[in-house]
């Protein structure tokens, strides 16, 4: 019985990662330092993004804007300073932050829980020719960005699906398995 939980908790985490696409993020580096915030560092890079679901309240957000100054993206976020084994809150902390990559994208905002500003950081010099937009740019051609520029993007959809239904399918035997031993123990007690 504790196998068959141990089993199914897995999939229920394993599950969603399936479907998660790789894509474009930009990954933001952000350093706290007694209540100062300032970016360690910005940059785009492949990732598979799974939107934070439970976001904390009453806490630090960042919010994307367009070149039209209109909202893209929010996420509340915290950092990490209590130390649970001691007991105690560090004055220090990194924390590392996945947005969904948007070339419309003009400034990221930091606030913090009083909606003070307390970083702005310009993000139009990463957007140009990005590999992972979703459009083949004049420098992008298969090899260089198979990501945009694939031709047979059913196909690629295809295999999610497949992997997706065989681990669905793995699943089904697995239940199955179970039941059934259970079923021939019952019968020979």
């Amino acid at each position: 019985m504790k196998n068959k939980i141990f089993i199914l908790i897995l999939l229920i985490f394993l599950l969603p990662n399936v479907f998660a696409e790789l894509r474009n993020v930009f990954v933001l580096d952000l350093f706290y330092d007694k209540g100062n915030i300032s970016e360690k560092g910005i940059y785009v890079a492949p990732a598979y993004y799974n939107e934070e679901k439970n976001q904390p309240e009453n806490s630090y957000y960042l919010i994307m804007n367009s070149l039209d100054n209109e909202e893209i993206f929010r996420e509340n976020f915290d950092f990490d300073l209590y130390v649970y084994d001691e007991g105690f809150y560090k004055d220090e902390a990194e924390k590392r932050i996945l947005i969904p990559y948007d070339k419309n994208a003009e400034n990221i905002e930091i606030y913090d829980n009083k909606n003070k500003l307390l970083l702005k950081i310009d993000v139009r010099q990463l957007i140009e020719n990005v590999c992972g937009d979703g459009t083949c740019d004049s420098n992008e051609n298969f090899s260089s960005c198979s990501m945009d520029c694939w031709e047979k993007t059913t196909e690629r959809k295809f295999y999610v699906y497949i992997i997706a239904a065989v681990l669905v399918l793995l699943a089904v035997i697995l239940v199955i398995y179970f039941v059934k031993k259970k079923t021939e123990s019952a019968t020979f007690k």
